[in-house]
């Protein structure tokens, strides 16, 4: 098994993920690669310091050519040298038995993700359970190394927070890939702070969502116009009241919510007729 990190400037919080890696339970050979993806801050000498006394071999590869995480993930699968790989991020603290469960698990799957719990001071069984509803879990997910080649990898073609993985499970479905879900690959994860990264993200995730359905316009073809978005902000205010009128409150999380995701929509389509997203870039154009 290798393990990939992908990274970029995580030297607050990485050595918390090592030191978790470090004590996994499983006896079999396997390896850590950080691919660093342009860090500037001291992330790499964070890793090398660790390096000689780590229980297995850790390096660093160097996947700042293209920004972003897509780009990180697929150069560090490449310069591994297992025929299986997990993929964690740097921020977050893997379960003891992560690596025994991922390994466990593709004996039978071919993709992999695992359970998902916020980090925190009660951070455990109890611990809230985020939504799998996505088929791949780009923080705690596992791969047969062939297959992952095969299907052609992350699209470093998609924007930033560019829904990777979920781009990457609807061409692994396509090539009829056996995907499933591991309760027992456990990782802890670091949620975003701040109101004003949160709702970044979600923006930003919500216009790297438009590049998808265009990606697979069969797949989406009902949503590849404006009227889609724009007409279900139209709605809400109206779903809004019905809810109020039926005693289920007003949650304004959640309204804020669907108001970025709607309007993220609406600018990712808005930039495609512009012509502002590349086209595809998989791993196999860049082993050529």
């Amino acid at each position: 098994m290798s393990v990939v990190i992908p990274v970029r400037n995580g030297a607050d919080w990485i050595d918390e993920q090592l030191t978790a890696l470090a004590a996994q339970d499983f006896d079999g050979t396997w390896e850590v690669v950080i691919a660093d993806n342009g860090s500037t801050d001291d992330t790499r000498e964070r890793v090398g310091a660790r390096a000689d006394a780590f229980p297995v071999r850790l390096r660093v590869v160097d996947a700042g050519r293209r920004p972003g995480i897509s780009h990180a993930r697929n150069t560090g699968l490449l310069a591994s040298t297992a025929p299986l790989v997990a993929f964690c991020d740097a921020d977050d603290r893997a379960d003891s038995r992560w690596l025994s469960a991922a390994v466990g698990a593709l004996a039978d799957l071919e993709v992999v993700s695992g359970e998902t719990r916020l980090l925190g001071e009660r951070a455990g069984p109890e611990a809230e359970v985020l939504d799998l509803a996505r088929a791949v879990v780009g923080c705690n997910f596992a791969v047969r190394r062939a297959t992952y080649l095969e299907i052609g990898g992350m699209d470093e073609g998609l924007p930033p927070y560019g829904c990777e993985e979920f781009e990457l499970a609807i061409r692994a479905e396509a090539a009829h890939v056996r995907i499933g879900v591991d309760e027992t690959m456990v990782m802890f994860h670091r949620p975003t702070e701040g109101f004003t990264h949160v709702v970044t993200k979600i923006y930003r995730s919500a216009t790297a969502e438009a590049v998808v359905w265009q990606r697979h316009p069969t797949r989406f073809a009902d949503r590849l116009r404006l009227r889609y978005p724009v007409g279900g902000l139209l709605r809400l205010p109206a779903l809004w009241l019905a809810d109020v009128r039926a005693g289920r409150g007003f949650d304004r999380r959640a309204a804020a919510r669907r108001v970025v995701t709607l309007v993220g929509n609406i600018a990712g389509l808005v930039l495609l007729r512009r012509g502002a997203y590349a086209e595809p870039v998989l791993i196999r154009e860049q082993r050529a």
